[in-house]
């Protein structure tokens, strides 16, 4: 191959990653756990967070919902024992690094959870 070729078929190889990677969207539901009642992250003073983790939610494309159920089962919390649940959704530079597989995301979405 010339340079002029080897150019081409870098930017046609870039080109169709970028076309066909994926943007994925995540969703939190309280579905399943009626006793939290999860809230957008906020600056709300009076929210004191007992447990805080952050979960690493890989995605094929669409709207892929997660429980918040689930990830307290995760963590062994008792859905009963939860009073308020904050949340965040994020991308880290290694989310945004594996997003640009073909069909894969990845989102970070950082959980706070307030006992009764």
């Amino acid at each position: 191959f010339g340079n002029s070729s080897r150019r081409a078929l870098y930017l046609l190889l870039g080109s169709l990653l970028f076309l066909s990677s994926c943007a994925g969207n995540v969703g939190l539901t309280s579905r399943g756990c009626k006793a939290s009642d999860a809230q957008v992250m906020s600056e709300d003073k009076s929210f004191v967070a007992d447990y805080s983790w952050d979960k690493k939610v890989w995605n094929s494309g669409g709207v892929k919902m997660i429980r918040i159920s689930n990830l307290l089962k995760e963590k062994e919390i008792d859905c009963t024992k939860v009073g308020r649940v904050r949340y965040q959704f994020a991308q880290t530079f290694w989310d945004q690094l594996f997003s640009v597989i073909p069909f894969i995301s990845r989102m970070t979405v950082r959980l706070e959870v307030e006992k009764i």
